[in-house]
C-alpha cells in the first residue's frame, strides 16, 4: 500500500501554513517551469467547453484556472483538504472572473465526494506525494471518471540524469533553501516538501499503480529533464 510520503503532521496544517507562499515554493522547486508544466499537463488532458472537470489537491487554484483558460466554456470543480489553499483559489477565481464556472469543495482525494462517472476528466498537480494512500485515490478517480475519460497527473520528481540531478541537488539544497530563509517562509515545511519528493517512487512503478486501479492505458512522460514527471490515464 503506497502511503503519504509527507508525514502525518505535516499533512494536518503545512498545506495551510503554505497557502500564501505555496506558488514561490513551487516556483523555487520546479526551477521556474511550474507555469509550463501545468499548461502542457492540461494540453495533455485538451479540456473541451460543456464538459465538467475535477483538479484534485487544487491548492490555489493553477490547475483549475488553466483548464478554464484552454476550454472557457468547461466547468471545473477545485478540492482540497486545505481551507487555506481553498480561500486561495477562491480569491484568485474571483480575480479572473470565473467563479460561475468554478466549484470549490473540502474533500479527501482518497474518499471523492462524487458520484460515479462525474467527469470527463481530472487532474493534479504537486498534490500526488501527500494522498494518504495513493491506490485508493487512483481507484477514487478512476471512479468518478466517466467512459473514455482522462487524468493528467503532474508531479515533481528527480531527475535521472546523473548531472541532471547533481544541478536539482544544487538549485534545491543550496540557491532554494537560500531563497526560501531569505524570504522568511517554512524553511521546516520546505525541507519536508524536498524530501517527499527524494522518496517518491519511479514512474514506472506509478503507472503500475494506475494500470492496477483500473485504468485501461497508463503512461508517462518525463519533463525538462525529468525535473518533473507527467502521468496520463485513460479509461476504456
Amino acid at each position: 500500500m503506497a502511503h503519504s510520503l509527507l508525514p502525518a503532521e505535516a499533512n494536518l496544517g503545512v498545506f495551510d501554513r503554505l497557502a500564501p507562499r505555496y506558488d514561490l515554493l513551487n516556483t523555487v522547486l520546479s526551477f521556474g517551469l511550474d507555469r509550463r508544466w501545468r499548461r502542457k499537463a492540461v494540453g495533455a488532458l485538451a479540456p473541451r467547453d460543456g464538459e465538467r472537470y475535477l483538479d484534485i489537491g487544487c491548492g490555489p487554484g493553477n490547475v483549475a484556472l488553466e483548464v478554464l483558460h484552454q476550454a472557457p466554456g468547461a466547468l471545473v470543480v477545485g478540492l482540497d483538504r486545505a481551507q487555506g489553499m481553498l480561500a486561495r483559489a477562491a480569491t484568485k477565481a474571483a480575480r479572473a472572473g470565473v467563479g460561475g464556472r468554478l466549484a470549490l469543495a473540502a474533500g479527501d482525494a482518497c474518499d471523492l465526494p462524487f458520484p460515479d462517472e462525474a467527469f470527463s476528466g481530472l487532474t493534479s498537480a504537486f498534490a500526488l506525494r501527500s494522498f494518504a494512500d495513493r491506490a485508493r485515490a487512483f481507484a477514487e478517480m478512476r471512479r468518478v471518471l466517466a467512459p473514455g475519460g482522462r487524468a493528467a497527473l503532474l508531479e515533481l520528481t528527480v531527475p535521472p540524469n546523473p548531472l541532471l540531478r547533481a544541478g536539482y541537488w544544487v538549485h534545491t539544497r543550496g540557491l532554494g533553501m537560500a531563497l526560501v530563509r531569505l524570504l522568511s517562509t517554512e524553511p521546516v515545511a520546505y525541507r519536508l516538501l524536498l524530501r517527499s519528493v527524494d522518496e517518491w517512487p519511479p514512474a514506472e512503478e506509478v503507472v503500475g499503480e494506475l494500470r492496477a486501479a483500473g485504468f485501461a492505458e497508463a503512461r508517462f512522460r518525463r519533463m525538462s529533464g525529468g525535473v518533473a514527471t507527467l502521468y496520463m490515464a485513460r479509461v476504456a
